[in-house]
């Protein structure tokens, strides 16, 4: 997929974009989170937003 950057009219502006769904198994989940050394502090806020919307089915 080619999406437009800032200014269309010259090809240097064009950003290239790739995509593909994966499935994450909890395993995977888990080599994923210890090969990230740079974590942000975790937010209770955010957290409890996410297990509420997760309660919800969403």
């Amino acid at each position: 997929m080619i999406v437009a950057g800032r200014n269309a009219h010259t090809s240097e502006e064009w950003i290239r974009l790739r995509s593909k769904v994966q499935t994450v198994t909890p395993k995977k989940a888990a080599e994923w989170l210890e090969a990230n050394t740079t974590k942000r502090p975790v937010s209770r806020s955010v957290v409890r937003g996410f297990a509420e919307a997760m309660q919800r089915g969403e």
